[in-house]
């Protein structure tokens, strides 16, 4: 094989790798939003439901979709090369739960504009 197959073979092989990292970007951002929808009410109803039982069973969603984001995460973070890189998720304080449960559509509309 001639040096110039061998660069052309690494440019393909690179090129895939580049689309694979903008695949696993778009997976990971997709199921972020989705985890998100799931996460953001589960806190504010376990702010606001006193039945044991329901509590419960939120606090196994919330589980249940942590263990998912950080799986997505770990999955994006080693497509990228950045597998020992400690990435932590930002927690959304009680004065931001309160703040979108009172006033969802503002809170909504501030984020995204951001």
């Amino acid at each position: 094989m001639t040096k110039r197959e061998q660069t052309q073979l690494e440019l393909v092989r690179l090129e895939r790798l580049r689309a694979l990292g903008e695949l696993s970007a778009g997976i990971s951002h997709n199921l972020n939003n989705i985890l998100t929808g799931i996460l953001g009410p589960a806190e504010i109803l376990e702010e606001a439901i006193e039945d044991p039982v329901m509590l419960r069973h939120l606090n196994i969603l919330s589980r249940s979709s942590k263990r998912a984001r950080d799986l997505v995460q770990r999955l994006h973070l080693y497509v990228r090369g950045l597998k020992d890189e400690v990435v932590s998720p930002v927690a959304c304080s009680s004065w931001t739960t309160t703040r979108m449960f009172g006033q969802r559509s503002s809170a909504c509309c501030e984020t995204f504009t951001k």
